[in-house]
């Protein structure tokens, strides 16, 4: 009895905090798509700019396996798919679906906040990111930021 009680509480407080904690990750996470965005030359946003969950971000990083690219980056918690499919090379039937193709489907990563996560931490995940893409395809950091908005 006392765990359902506690758990009624817990998601009354998480009801009171959900509209603060959603703008507070948009933030967050538009912060690192700007971030990557001007570190990866050609990121693509898989998605609507707007129409989307505000503690994800799906991104292409051009000339390069999605996979590849956080093994490169192991302090990255992220992944190619949905978390069922986590490590499974295979592009990503959502991406297309929605009309990635796919060679740039393969390129994608799934990049996901928490109510945890914070400014420094989405820093060092954009950097780190991008220093992997640089190493990985010897192109040199510089803008260049396009976006795909879904149907």
């Amino acid at each position: 009895m006392a765990a359902i009680v506690g758990l009624g509480v817990a998601c009354e407080v998480a009801r009171r905090s959900l509209d603060t904690a959603g703008v507070r990750m948009s933030a967050l996470r538009d912060q690192l798509w700007t971030r990557l965005s001007e570190q990866v030359a050609g990121l693509i946003l898989n998605g609507h700019v707007k129409g989307r969950l505000p503690n994800t971000l799906n991104v292409c990083f051009p000339k390069v396996s999605g996979t590849a690219l956080l093994a490169a980056t192991p302090e990255v918690a992220a992944s190619t798919g949905s978390a069922c499919h986590d490590g499974n090379e295979a592009a990503s039937a959502v991406l297309l679906a929605m009309g990635v193709p796919p060679e740039e489907a393969i390129g994608s990563v799934r990049l996901t906040l928490g109510c945890s996560t914070i400014e420094e931490a989405i820093e060092r995940a954009a950097d780190a990111l991008s220093a992997a893409w640089t190493a990985l395809t010897g192109i040199s950091k510089s803008g260049g930021d396009s976006q795909r908005v879904a149907s």
